[in-house]
């Protein structure tokens, strides 16, 4: 079975359309889709019971202090299609949030609540047989 494997976030999207295309199993633009909007990506996991941060998707600078104001700072906002954690920053108040606000666009970003803890990082998961399961 031919596979094709993205080994970066950025061309995830690219590796998809080509799976598509050449009618290589894996998957397709849909799916990826969904890695690849971190707002999203949690409010799947949510759907399945997983634990996520508070979130909102920032649709204007007041709901975002808002949000801000309930779950305490500091908070992190970050772009929904980013990757390697580009343009996240970790937001210590108010003033700070309504100045990184003004400098982005506002419908590719979210704020969430901050989360102290350890952090686990997985890029990929192989069988015994090398096959790629899901």
């Amino acid at each position: 079975m031919d596979q094709l494997i993205a080994l970066s976030e950025f061309t995830l999207e690219i590796a998809a359309w080509v799976r598509q295309t050449l009618n290589i199993p894996g998957h397709g633009l849909e799916q990826v889709a969904v890695y690849r909007d971190k707002a999203r990506m949690k409010e799947v996991l949510q759907e399945h019971g997983l634990a996520v941060p508070p979130f909102i998707r920032c649709n204007d600078v007041k709901q975002a202090l808002e949000f801000a104001d309930v779950v305490g700072y500091p908070v992190i906002v970050k772009p929904v299609d980013g990757a390697a954690s580009i343009g996240v920053a970790k937001v210590e108040d108010a003033q700070a949030l309504r100045v990184i606000l003004s400098e982005v666009d506002l419908g590719r970003y979210e704020v969430e609540a901050f989360i102290q803890g350890q952090t686990y990082h997985i890029d990929g998961f192989t069988d015994d047989s090398a096959g790629v399961p899901f």
